[in-house]
């Protein structure tokens, strides 16, 4: 008798558990989620957190680079004035950075006439590993793409750290104007008109693809 009692008092309770779990579900449908939803509209509209990656990219733009492979050169891209500079930041253990060079190498040649167009193209890797990775491929990357201006980091190597690869940027007097992450077909009429259309209004310095 007394487990008949403890086994009806044991499924009594199962049987409440699961209608107070059943209203508090249906509730939260219903009543909850108009709070919760205001909430995460009111966290949306905090400002965003000031990213890392954008903070990198300031630093890098704003030291004194040492660019090495093959040729060397030292700058400070902010520094550039009147010209366009296409800087694409890869590396080559980057599949989509290096299915994306032919294009870069195309839109490149679309551009030679325009000695105001700069292009770098910049790995954190060493020197020795660039020249072995061009030893490697240089029967499947056609010569033209084997003679883009390579160039290799010899300082603030650590701009790499935050970013994803690879990552394009568009500076005009010495400021981002386009940012992409990831592969692209740079040799886009799209992507020429663009560039085109920046170097004939030179008092716009924010064009948007």
């Amino acid at each position: 008798m007394g487990s008949k009692n403890f086994i009806k008092g044991f499924a009594s309770g199962i049987i409440f558990i699961l209608i107070c779990w059943a209203c508090f579900y249906i509730g939260n449908m219903f009543y909850f989620k108009p709070k919760a939803f205001k909430k995460e509209l009111e966290v949306s509209l905090k400002p965003p957190p000031l990213s890392k990656e954008n903070e990198k990219l300031d630093i890098f733009l704003n030291s004194q680079i040492m660019l090495k492979y093959p040729q060397s050169d030292t700058l400070q891209f902010s520094s550039r004035r009147g010209e366009v500079l296409f800087v694409n930041l890869w590396a080559t253990w980057c599949i989509p950075c290096i299915a994306e060079l032919p294009s870069i190498t195309r839109l490149k040649n679309k551009l030679k006439e325009n000695g105001r167009v700069k292009f770098y193209i910049v790995s954190n890797e060493t020197q020795k590993k660039l020249s072995t990775f061009f030893e490697r491929n240089k029967f499947d990357l056609d010569k033209t793409t084997q003679q883009l201006p390579f160039y290799t980091l010899v300082s603030d190597r650590e701009v790499f750290d935050e970013l994803a690869l690879p990552t394009t940027l568009i500076l005009y007097n010495g400021k981002i104007v386009y940012k992409h992450v990831g592969a692209a077909k740079w040799d886009d009429d799209h992507v020429v008109s663009y560039i085109n259309n920046i170097l004939s209004t030179p008092k716009s310095e924010s064009n948007s693809l």
